[in-house]
């Protein structure tokens, strides 16, 4: 019936779609199966009396250690490990893992049953970098919108309100010509929209992009942002900062100013 019992468990561990591997408590193989031989494309003779840290990916040895100590106190557990294979190509597997005591409670190693979970690794490898190329683009096109604002800033302050105020000037000009009451009140009612119009330049000009963003920092933005904030709302704001310099990159500069913003509103 022993002979009977060690046949059949011989023939499981074989035929078994799992790598199976039993190490002593040095770490070294003394067991390993057909299908942990394939996994890893090792013979089985070129495993026996090796520690497993020989074929693991060395970023995982602190995780191997752990689990040693997890194995001495007796507990079960299932993790992540990382393989190298003998053609240099890495194995992703999830190890259940036992640990294995004589008759007097003494620690002579452990097993563990190996799944391989490499496709599923690279399918989530592939998805982190399609998310990070989406994170790029989307950055990439909030930077291209806000070189398009400061461009459509710069118009309305360059064209626009300098068209706006020479007009004023002249309107101005031609007031002290005019002696008609009713010329004169209409060319008032004239200057009055321009000059609103001239503050309504004013204000989406920095609505679309401040420039003292640019010119003075992003402390500076943030302290007129919470000063805008207070005139037109009424929220009392308080911005605190150390003065020190902070060297940092339009780009970055920009987004900052963003959140801040959007947090604002």
């Amino acid at each position: 019936m022993l002979k009977d019992s060690e046949a059949w468990y011989q023939r499981l561990l074989k035929t078994m779609n799992e790598g199976f591997s039993i190490r002593d408590e040095n770490t070294l193989f003394v067991y390993v199966n057909d299908k942990f031989c394939e996994m890893l494309g090792y013979k089985r003779e070129e495993l026996i009396g090796r520690p497993i840290e020989d074929f693991v990916v060395k970023t995982d040895i602190g995780i191997l250690n752990e689990q040693l100590e997890k194995r001495k106190r007796g507990l079960r557990t299932t993790y992540e490990l990382s393989w190298i294979k003998k053609d240099m190509e890495k194995l992703y597997t999830i190890m259940s893992a036992a640990p294995l005591f004589d008759d007097r409670g003494q620690f002579r190693g452990g097993f563990g049953v190996m799944t391989d979970i490499t496709p599923r690794k690279l399918v989530e490898k592939k998805l982190i970098s399609y998310r990070n190329k989406l994170r790029t683009l989307a950055s990439e096109l909030s930077l291209a919108e806000e070189r398009e604002r400061r461009r459509i800033a710069a118009e309305l302050h360059d064209r626009i309100g300098q068209a706006l105020s020479i007009t004023r000037m002249k309107l101005d000009a031609l007031s002290e010509s005019v002696t008609m009451p009713d010329v004169i009140r209409d060319l008032d009612e004239i200057r009055g929209l321009i000059d609103q119009t001239i503050l309504d330049t004013r204000s989406l000009t920095l609505e679309l992009s401040p420039p003292i963003l640019y010119e003075l920092g992003l402390e500076a933005a943030v302290d007129w942002l919470a000063e805008q904030t207070h005139k037109r709302h009424g929220i009392e704001m308080v911005f605190k900062t150390d003065f020190a310099p902070k060297p940092i990159r339009d780009d970055v500069r920009v987004v900052l100013f963003k959140i801040v913003q959007e947090l604002i509103f």
